[in-house]
């Protein structure tokens, strides 16, 4: 056997080592944490495009940086990965949402085949949309919520073009980007003076739970019973808010209201394991009565509605699974 040879053979072994090893760590964690039921998953939701409408699936795979489709999907909506895709400030390389456009929530994104994208919007022609190639494309370090740092592949002219059009600013800089897995340096740096806030108050923040596009979590998980203990204690404009509102990944059944916001380890099914870090406050500017109808929070404190969750364990979940917390 050549030198090189037993060299390949050794890294093999090393890294199957690696691998069993931390398997074995995470099985015995998690043999060590008390579960108790909590409920279980109602909805499923993911949002191709950040501020885009959302797309409801039957299960997802869930991924250290967010839900994606699995086989099992509809053909249109195969392929398709929660908040991939961005709309960006070209002159600025910051990122825009709905909170600057309202008409983003208007679009749907859908699986085209053979790496195209449809992106359908009201009034403006069906645009297909070929994803870029990382290996011919430029990348755009675009500035996120808290100035953290992601890059993005930019989608084209055409692209940019289509989103001027549909939002009536053909005069702009705004341009469509996109996250491939793998590709680029998706995982955010919370170690920025921006943040600290955050990591003091929230210990158990990682960066690796906070995924490319998100504000601020790979995953956000939304009770029913906190909508709608929520619904009974608002003035009779805002009842008609759904979980749309909030745009959850997650919704789950048969917990007790606003118990999510405490949860620290959560099973899904008999693998996939998650662990909440931060309660959801991104809506408060949208939902200032919010802060009153919760009696339960602090007068000092924003409104929250919601857990943000980075993934421990990976797998696929479905509607109907169990939902298992820890003691």
């Amino acid at each position: 056997m050549t030198t090189a040879s037993q060299n390949a053979v050794i890294l093999g072994a090393a890294a199957v080592i690696v691998t069993y090893v931390i398997i074995r760590w995470k099985q015995k964690k998690t043999k060590t944490i008390t579960w108790r039921p909590a409920g279980e998953i109602s909805e499923l939701h993911i949002y191709p495009l950040k501020s885009g409408r959302g797309v409801p699936l039957l299960e997802a795979e869930c991924t250290d940086i967010g839900l994606k489709s699995t086989p099992a999907a509809p053909t249109e909506l195969q392929n398709l990965k929660d908040r991939r895709l961005i709309v960006y400030n070209a002159d600025t390389c910051k990122f825009v949402t709905c909170r600057n456009y309202p008409s983003l929530l208007l679009i749907k994104v859908t699986n085209g085949g053979d790496g195209v994208i449809l992106l359908d919007a009201p009034n403006v022609p069906q645009f297909k949309l070929k994803l870029p190639d990382p290996i011919s494309t430029p990348f755009t370090n675009l500035s996120m919520l808290f100035e953290e740092k992601v890059e993005a592949m930019d989608c084209g002219d055409d692209a940019a073009n289509w989103i001027r059009l549909f939002l009536s600013k053909e005069e702009s800089s705004l341009r469509i980007g996109y996250y491939k897995s793998q590709e680029l340096n998706g995982i955010k740096n919370i170690n920025i003076p921006s943040m600290d806030k955050f990591k003091k108050c929230y210990r158990r923040m990682k960066s690796e739970y906070t995924g490319p596009f998100k504000d601020l979590a790979s995953f956000m998980i939304l009770s029913e019973s906190s909508l709608n203990d929520l619904k009974d204690k608002l003035p009779y404009h805002l009842k008609s808010i759904t979980v749309k509102q909030f745009r959850p990944n997650i919704v789950i059944k048969g917990s007790k209201p606003y118990e999510e916001d405490n949860w620290e380890w959560i099973k899904i099914g008999d693998n996939v394991v998650l662990q909440g870090f931060k309660p959801c406050t991104s809506f408060q500017e949208d939902f200032q009565q919010i802060q009153e109808a919760k009696s339960k929070e602090l007068e000092s404190e924003p409104p929250v509605m919601g857990l943000y969750v980075g993934l421990d364990t990976a797998g696929i979940i479905k509607i109907g699974d169990p939902v298992y917390v820890s003691e």
